[in-house]
């Protein structure tokens, strides 16, 4: 076959893409409905074309068919033969916002992220160019995204891409940067940001884990747990101005089973009174918090999204107080009063998280 190489995903429903012909399987898994390619797990999803050999500078392109809430689609590029490895670019709707992601070796993690939604017959194209992955929609960089700069895959093939299931792509174009049209220059904007997801696991001392989501319900998909961070002594001071940490979802102390965008420790990310143990230990680490001890997240460029914080318990232990500010920007945030979290709230673009021993 030759490149440029095209698919209109002409089949029965319910046909896996792999089946469907001239399709490998990265990540999660692929079927035809409604002759258009949807993903099929409540996950991260990556297929690529294999009847052609892509150059390393390579592009690929799909027309978005249908968009159900919260499920991406999109394409992929760089998509190896056989790992869980390559990038995509992928949206949804009603808060499903747009993501550029990487897979390495089966570890997902975002480029950018921005809480704005495509629509239906928005044309999404990425491109890889050296070092350059270019978001691309209706014919222009996606300015919500920009152009970013990552070196983690410099080879593979063009593909398609989803995370979780029900929205659809159709008209799929592959092909090497090299002798085709031109993108639009890249955009120097950064991303976006959508949800904020945290969870703080639980020692002897109370402890919490919390998760935000990106509407009023629970993502299905994107809540999960982690722990809080770690400060040596009693001396550290809540009125610090610190700057704005990750963007996107975020998970804290937790490894395993983890969807969130963002895999975080607590150790070095969240500061106050209490204690870390296990600092750094993946599933093991836990925060301890004798009576009147507190600890405090670095702050979460949410973007302006509904967050929802979830608290997981893990060993038996006291309870603590769940708290939260935000603001417009990392500065107000920073100035704003704690408020006790009791309902899923609408961010103004920076969160930060308190837990205190109610001890």
């Amino acid at each position: 076959m030759a490149l440029p190489a095209t698919d209109s995903f002409t089949n029965d429903n319910g046909t896996a893409l792999e089946s469907h012909g001239d399709w490998t399987i990265n990540e999660g898994s692929f079927e035809i409905q409604s002759n258009a390619c949807q993903a099929t797990d409540s996950t991260y999803a990556l297929a690529h074309w294999d009847a052609d050999t892509f150059a390393d500078d390579q592009y690929a392109e799909a027309t978005i068919d249908t968009l159900s809430s919260y499920y991406r689609i999109g394409v992929g590029a760089r998509a190896h033969a056989s790992a869980s490895t390559g990038y995509m670019y992928v949206g949804g709707e009603n808060g499903g916002g747009k993501r550029l992601y990487k897979l390495v070796a089966g570890v997902p993690s975002t480029v950018a992220s921005a809480a704005v939604d495509l629509s239906v017959s928005d044309l999404v194209r990425i491109e890889c160019e050296g070092t350059t992955i270019t978001p691309i929609l209706n014919g222009s960089t996606d300015s919500d995204l920009g152009a970013q700069t990552d070196s983690s895959i410099s080879s593979g093939s063009a593909g398609v891409g989803g995370y979780n299931n029900g929205s659809r792509v159709d008209d799929w174009e592959g092909g090497d940067l090299t002798g085709s049209s031109p993108s639009a220059s890249p955009s120097a904007s950064e991303s976006a940001s959508p949800s904020l997801s945290e969870s703080v696991s639980e020692s002897v001392s109370p402890s919490l884990s919390e998760s935000a989501s990106e509407s009023v319900s629970p993502s299905p998909s994107e809540s999960a747990s982690p722990s809080l961070s770690e400060s040596a002594s009693e001396s550290v001071s809540e009125s610090a101005s610190p700057s704005p940490g990750p963007t996107g979802d975020v998970c804290w102390g937790h490894v395993t089973g983890v969807l969130e965008d963002n895999v975080l420790p607590f150790n070095g990310n969240w500061t106050g009174t209490g204690t870390i143990e296990n600092p750094g230990a993946n599933d093991n680490e836990r925060l301890a918090l004798d009576a009147g001890e507190y600890m405090i997240s670095e702050m979460v460029n949410t973007g302006v999204i509904t967050c929802e914080l979830l608290q997981n318990e893990y060993a038996v232990g006291d309870d603590v107080t769940l708290e939260y500010r935000d603001g417009a920007t990392a500065a107000a945030c920073n100035a704003a009063a704690w408020g006790a979290y009791a309902a899923p709230f609408e961010s103004l673009g920076y969160v930060q998280i308190r837990v205190t021993s109610t001890l």
